[in-house]
């Protein structure tokens, strides 16, 4: 899984914010990283652990929600063969237009 949102910043550049589980955490089953910063490879990072699925959906919803309400937009999402289900794909992006619309469980890249 990775969701990639962005927004403009006051000086003009835009700041990005990733979502992403690319590598396993050792002690959990459940996890995700979050990076944020002026460019996509560099800035600080956070991860999350978790001890259900459930519970990851739900900080990935709250996640996402709060960027989107604070202005940022999704740049990229991309959910190949994870563990997260069409329906809460659908949770985590609400009414947005972006997320899970492929049968193959590719999304769609959309550039805003």
């Amino acid at each position: 899984m990775m969701i990639t949102l962005y927004r403009a910043s006051a000086d003009g550049g835009l700041r990005y914010y990733t979502i992403h589980n690319r590598q396993r955490h050792l002690f959990s089953k459940h996890s995700f990283a979050v990076s944020w910063g002026a460019h996509l490879s560099t800035g600080r990072e956070r991860l999350y652990t978790f001890d259900s699925q459930s519970e990851m959906e739900d900080k990935l919803q709250q996640i996402v929600s709060q960027r989107l309400k604070s202005g940022y937009k999704v740049l990229y999402s991309y959910f190949g063969k994870s563990r997260v289900d069409a329906a809460s794909k659908a949770r985590i992006f609400g009414n947005q237009s972006s997320g899970p619309d492929a049968a193959d469980g590719f999304d769609t890249v959309r550039h805003a």
